[in-house]
């Protein structure tokens, strides 16, 4: 999308007459109209290998013309070839479909299904307007929305860059609640994670749906590495969940929690995510629990692991979490990023609700 215009593969029998001349007096003029680029490689002053220049111009086409007439194997092959990438309109001169024709006049077998549009002679009227009315059907409708999407896409990265980095990291989260608000979440800005955690904003979002409590905890920062996710995960634990207000976390029958962490820097966010869902949520409660029982032992007596293991008992757990033997917590991870603009971030959250609600339909 990045070209000015959208370029066209053109496959045909170049060399006869009556093909040249369908190019130049019809498709030609077509394509100028609508301000596509035709591809040729027979009229292009390229000393390459032939084969090299037809692969190459195939790859880089946005659709292709397949002039079926007279059978050439290589508009086969080139058809082909695009028909894997890109939309392919097929075109051949009207005798082709007629019975009895040998085979180089002829449209063969594998392609007689195809929606083809007929020719009868270089000044055939009708079917300009066929082919000019497939053209924008198949491809040049949707490229323009494409376009325009990816002109408005530039234009908001533009502007996004031109602002502060604090005011990117404070915008990012904003947008991201607008639309989870749309779809049922509750919002609680969390001001005591803020100076442990190191980052600039931390949301929860929550909601009830369907017997379900889904947890969602929005982090902002200009980089977010390995060892901020393990502080964040361990940190801001879910154990803390049951005092959100409003909610009776003993009816629910389920506990998602999903964790969305926003950077302006490039990081390999695929490693993190998966180590985040793979994780054993029992081990990191008794990492949890150990870590209360050693705080609160250390206030008066010396701690050893004897004495913090016997204190990490089924009463120390209900006092932590009340709600633990109700609710079957999993974790999971949502790591988007860099962030460039509100389109993405607007996608992004789409994409994660989708996940969501696949997850709790299953």
């Amino acid at each position: 999308m990045g070209r000015k215009n959208p370029r066209c593969f053109i496959a045909m029998a170049f060399g006869h007459d009556d093909a040249n001349a369908v190019y130049d007096e019809m498709i030609y003029p077509i394509l100028k109209r609508n301000k596509i680029i035709p591809i040729q490689v027979a009229r292009r002053n390229d000393n390459r290998d032939l084969n090299i220049q037809i692969i190459e111009q195939l790859d880089n086409c946005d659709f292709c013309i397949a002039d079926l007439t007279y059978a050439r194997q290589s508009v086969y092959f080139e058809a082909g070839y695009a028909q894997k990438f890109v939309p392919v309109i097929y075109t051949v001169r009207s005798d082709h479909l007629e019975s009895g024709q040998p085979d180089d006049l002829k449209v063969h077998f594998d392609l007689q299904m195809r929606p083809l549009i007929k020719w009868k002679d270089p000044s055939d009227i009708k079917f300009m307007d066929k082919l000019e009315k497939r053209i924008i059907s198949t491809f040049l409708r949707q490229y323009k929305k494409e376009k325009k999407k990816s002109i408005e896409l530039e234009k908001q990265k533009n502007i996004f860059k031109r602002i502060s980095v604090l005011e990117q990291l404070r915008l990012i989260p904003n947008i991201c609640m607008y639309y989870l608000r749309n779809n049922g979440f509750r919002f609680e800005h969390v001001d005591e994670w803020r100076k442990g955690a190191g980052f600039q904003n931390i949301y929860i979002a929550y909601r009830m749906r369907n017997g379900s409590l889904n947890i969602v905890r929005l982090y902002s920062k200009q980089r977010i590495q390995k060892t901020d996710l393990d502080h964040l995960v361990h940190y801001c634990s879910r154990l803390k969940t049951y005092k959100l207000p409003g909610l009776n976390l003993k009816k629910t029958r389920k506990y998602y929690e999903h964790n969305i962490y926003f950077s302006l820097k490039k990081e390999n966010y695929k490693t993190i995510a998966q180590g985040l869902i793979n994780m054993n949520y029992n081990q990191e409660l008794e990492r949890f629990e150990y870590m209360q029982s050693v705080s609160k032992a250390s206030e008066n007596e010396p701690v050893n692991k004897l004495n913090v293991r016997t204190r990490v008992s089924k009463k120390t757990q209900i006092k932590l979490l009340p709600v633990a033997e109700y609710i079957p917590c999993t974790i999971s991870a949502y790591v988007m990023g860099p962030i460039d603009c509100e389109t993405r971030i607007r996608d992004s959250i789409k994409k994660f609700i989708q996940c969501l609600e696949g997850n709790l339909s299953n």
